[in-house]
C-alpha cells in the first residue's frame, strides 16, 4: 500500500511540488488502479455480503463480520486473483488520480514524471499473495499452479509455462514456480521496465534495488521464514525485530545499517550515496543504466552491485505486459469471477 500510495502522489495534480525525491518500495504496478465505477460496483456488492443496505447497517457489524465478508468478496469477483489482497485501493477519480501511474511515468519516457527515486523490489514478491490463496483452495498444488496460470494469463499461459521451463526447467514445487512467475510479472519486471525506459539514452537520477535477504525470525507464525518476500526489507528499514522479542544477528545488523544509510541519505539529499566531501560508509549505488541494468543487491553481509538481474525473463514480460495490463484495466463489473475453490 505504501508503494501504490507513493506512486498515486507521483501522478496526482493535487501533489505536485509537495515533495523532492521518492522511495518506492516493490509496487504491483502490473496491477492497475480501480476506476470510479469499480468503486461503485465493489462497494455495493461488499455491503450486500455484508447484509447491509444501508450505512448504519454497516455500523452495527463487528469487525470480524467485516474481515470475513470482505475476504469472501474479493475472492468471489476480482477478475484478476493475485489483486485479491488489494482489497481497497486507490482509485481513478479524475480529480486526485486523472491516470495509471505507471502510464503517466512512461508516457513522459524522458523521466519529467518522475523526480529522483529509488524504486526496488524483493527478489521473492509473489510467495506471500500465492500462499495465501492457495491456502483458500481446495485444489491440490499442481492443479493450483495451472488454474492460477490460466486465470491469469489467459492463451498465453503455456507460452509463460514454456519460457519460466527454459530458464529454470520443470517445477520441482508448484507453488514455489507460481511464486516465481507472479512476483516477476506483477512486481519485479514491470519495475525494471519503468526504471529502463526511463533511463534509456540518457542518466537520471534513478536507483534501482533488489532484496534478497529473508526474514530468520518469528519461524513459528511466519510463512515466509528465510524467504525474502514482499515486505521482508522493512524488518531491516525500521530495524524492528525487537517487536518479536529478538535482536539482529550481527550480518543483519550491518545490512540493516547499510539500507537506513542509504535511505536516510534519500530522504535528506535526493540521493542515497553520502556527498564528495563525506565518507562513504557503504558501497557506492551507482544510478541505473538501461544497457546494464545497474542495481543495488542486497543480501547479507553487505548489499553489493549486480546487474542484468532476471533481464531474459523481463524480456519475455516486455512482450505482454500491455496487453495483459489491458485485459485488467477493464471494468469490475464485467469480470470474471475467482471463486474459492479455485
Amino acid at each position: 500500500a505504501g508503494a501504490m500510495s507513493v506512486a498515486a502522489h507521483i501522478q496526482s495534480p493535487q501533489s505536485q511540488g509537495l515533495f523532492d525525491s521518492v522511495i518506492i518500495e516493490s509496487n504491483p504496478w502490473a496491477i492497475p488502479f480501480r476506476k470510479l465505477a469499480d468503486a461503485d460496483y465493489l462497494g455495493e456488492q461488499f455491503m450486500r455480503k455484508l447484509g447491509c443496505l444501508t450505512k448504519d447497517c454497516f455500523f452495527t457489524k463487528s469487525t470480524s463480520d467485516i474481515l470475513i465478508a470482505q475476504a469472501f468478496h474479493f475472492y468471489s469477483i476480482t477478475p484478476n486473483p493475485l489483486s485479491t489482497s488489494l482489497s481497497w485501493t486507490p482509485i481513478i477519480d479524475d480529480t486526485y488520480l486523472t491516470e495509471q501511474p505507471y502510464d503517466y511515468i512512461m508516457d513522459k519516457a524522458d523521466g519529467s514524471s518522475l523526480p529522483p527515486a529509488v524504486i526496488g523490489t524483493t527478489t521473492d514478491e509473489g510467495y506471500l499473495f500465492v500462499k495465501r490463496l492457495e491456502i483458500a483452495s481446495t485444489m491440490n498444488a499442481e492443479e493450483f499452479y495451472y488454474a492460477m496460470l490460466i486465470k491469469i494469463f489467459g492463451h498465453r499461459y503455456q507460452s509463460v509455462i514454456g519460457e519460466y521451463n527454459k530458464v529454470y526447467g520443470k517445477p520441482v514445487d508448484y507453488i514455489d514456480r507460481l511464486s516465481l512467475i507472479s512476483g516477476d510479472y506483477i512486481f519485479l519486471c514491470p519495475t525494471r521496465k519503468l526504471v529502463a525506459t526511463i533511463s534509456q539514452g540518457q542518466q537520471k537520477d534513478i536507483w534501482s534495488y533488489l532484496w534478497d535477504r529473508g526474514v530468520t525470525y518469528n519461524e513459528t507464525d511466519n510463512f515466509c521464514y528465510k524467504r525474502p518476500c514482499h515486505g521482508s526489507e522493512l524488518w531491516f528499514v525500521f530495524g524492528t525485530v525487537s517487536l518479536w522479542g529478538q535482536k539482529f544477528t550481527s550480518n543483519d545488523l550491518n545490512l540493516s545499517r547499510q539500507l537506513q544509510t542509504y535511505w536516510k541519505n534519500m530522504a535528506n539529499k535526493g540521493n542515497p550515496n553520502t556527498l564528495p566531501n563525506e565518507t562513504q560508509q557503504f558501497p557506492k549505488w551507482p544510478r541505473y543504466e538501461s544497457g546494464t541494468g545497474v542495481q543495488m543487491f542486497f543480501n547479507k553481509p553487505i548489499g553489493s552491485v549486480r546487474y542484468n538481474y532476471s533481464h531474459v525473463i523481463c524480456d519475455f514480460f516486455d512482450t505482454i505486459v500491455y496487453e495483459q495490463l489491458d485485459t485488467l484495466r477493464s471494468s469490475f463489473v464485467a469480470g470474471s469471477s475467482l471463486h474459492l475453490e479455485v
